[in-house]
């Protein structure tokens, strides 16, 4: 078995050193707690268009990494491009987030191999032919009954090219976690003071018979992260009741986040919302 591992790892860094055409390329890094790879979702950047990467992380069995919103501590992942002019990395995708309870507290995470897209737009102007040298800094905390920082350097190199390939090796991975990403949810959706709590209201909720749901607030310390909350349903209104957390004001116009629930005939789904 450890040697069927061992040429797992050696197989997979080998096809991310030839996806991303680097002689010298760092995109396979392994830390006490996780093993993490970034692959390139095509064989080149094309001028003016969007390349995808996956950064995906193999964690120890009982570990966590953590959601945008780590819940009651922790350090969600941070990717530091250091990327050409005029080449810009996007904000990282998270799959669907887990509740997973510490104690009497909460973090709000991810556990087993989740894979984080970024995408990565390029310029207009880029100039067919030339080599493009990456370098990400990436830092995380992983965490079981204690948290530990763990971090990495990814370096490679992909050229620019008219049009682009799909990484036949990833495209599975590339689709696996497009699929585990939350849905954007196309109804309206309410946050509302209700007496000493909030209330999220979803309007024209068409999610099925549901068992349970939590939402995961994007805002740290909007919501306590620990707390029951108490769904709801009454014809097509869903209403979560909510408890507050340590944020005294929120002054923006709209709270993003994510409803993760159990249906009967779909099972575990999330919506990406913004309610006003």
């Amino acid at each position: 078995m450890i040697i069927n591992r061992f040429l797992g790892i050696f197989s997979a860094i080998c096809i991310a050193l030839a996806a991303c055409g680097a002689a010298h390329a760092q995109t396979f890094i392994v830390n006490e707690y996780t093993q993490s790879e970034i692959v390139a979702e095509t064989d080149a950047f094309v001028p003016g268009e969007t390349t995808w990467f996956a950064l995906r992380q193999e964690l120890r069995a009982g570990w966590h990494v953590f959601w945008t919103n780590p819940g009651d501590a922790g350090l969600p992942l941070e990717l530091d491009w250091v990327l050409p002019e005029g080449f810009a990395a996007g904000d990282v995708l998270h799959p669907i987030p887990e509740y997973i309870p510490v104690g009497p507290l909460a973090s709000y995470a991810h556990e087993g191999e989740p894979v984080f897209l970024v995408p990565v737009h390029v310029p207009d102007d880029a100039n067919i032919g030339d080599t493009i040298s990456v370098t990400v800094d990436a830092a995380w905390q992983t965490c079981e009954e204690i948290c530990v920082p763990e971090s990495g350097q990814f370096s490679f190199e992909l050229s620019i090219k008219r049009t682009s390939e799909i990484n036949d090796a990833y495209a599975d991975l590339f689709s696996d976690a497009r699929s585990k990403l939350p849905e954007n949810y196309a109804g309206n959706a309410n946050f509302v003071a209700e007496g000493s709590g909030y209330d999220l209201v979803l309007s024209d909720f068409e999610g099925g018979s549901i068992r349970e749901a939590f939402f995961f607030a994007e805002p740290e310390g909007l919501i306590e992260p620990s707390a029951e909350q108490t769904l709801s349903i009454v014809d097509d209104t869903l209403r979560l009741s909510l408890k507050p957390g340590w944020l005294e004001r929120f002054e923006k116009k709209s709270l993003e986040g994510v409803l993760v629930f159990d249906s009967a005939s779909s099972g575990q789904k999330g919506f990406a919302l913004s309610a006003t």
